[in-house]
């Protein structure tokens, strides 16, 4: 084995904390090593694997400063402190009050469900059921998943006590809601307040949450 090249690792750590995220065979140039040592930097020096792009990317983890679900993005690149995509997906469903949707578990993770919801229907450590027709994962926990099942009836009922916009109150709300994205739903309520419109904040949310028109991101390549 070649003696080790101290320079080298200095000027590869400072590019990688530069560029925030490297491939593995980018960083052997960095060290003009093979990818076997490069690998062996990536372990020694704390890094964390992206779970999309197939885990191509790396980032230094003392550099990352993980959300309160534990993903981080940079760019397009996603890092989960829970690991993989797999692990990352469970520890989400089986820690949420009411389980999650195919859509709600999409938008935490940043990726469109049907790329990857189908390798989870046989997944041991969930269960999928059909609610209103739509596809719910709960925590195969029948203690835990039976809890998750009776809030999100509950929070079904409720929202059927909400009232529901007609056309035309729908499109006051869209309008308000492209006119200033940067806004709270909260806010937005108290806006379409002022000018006469009483709408609540959760039936704001409701019926754009109903419709799809939650900002969502797209999984595209760096």
């Amino acid at each position: 084995m070649p003696p080790r090249n101290l320079q080298k690792d200095a000027l590869a750590l400072k590019a990688f904390k530069r560029k925030k995220v490297l491939l593995v065979d980018e960083l052997a140039k960095l060290l003009a090593s093979s990818i076997g040592t490069a690998r062996r930097r990536l372990k020694e020096w704390g890094t964390s694997t992206s779970y999309n792009f197939n885990g191509r990317y790396y980032v230094l983890n003392h550099l990352v400063e993980f959300d309160h679900n534990g993903l981080w993005r940079y760019k397009t690149v996603l890092f989960s402190q829970h690991g993989t995509l797999k692990s990352t997906v469970v520890h989400l469903v089986t820690g949420s009050p009411a389980g999650l949707t195919a859509s709600e578990i999409g938008k935490l993770v940043r990726l469109a469900p049907r790329s990857f919801l189908s390798h989870f229907r046989n997944e041991p450590q969930l269960q999928r059921e059909t609610i209103q027709s739509r596809f719910v994962y709960f925590s195969s926990n029948k203690t835990v998943g039976d809890r998750q099942k009776q809030r999100r009836l509950d929070q079904i009922a409720r929202a059927a006590l909400i009232r529901i916009p007609t056309d035309a109150e729908a499109v006051i709300i869209l309008v308000e809601r492209m006119k200033h994205m940067q806004l709270t739903i909260k806010d937005l309520s108290t806006r379409l307040r002022k000018k006469g419109y009483r709408f609540s904040a959760e039936e704001i949310s409701n019926f754009l949450g109903a419709h799809e028109l939650l900002k969502k991101t797209p999984d595209t390549q760096p």
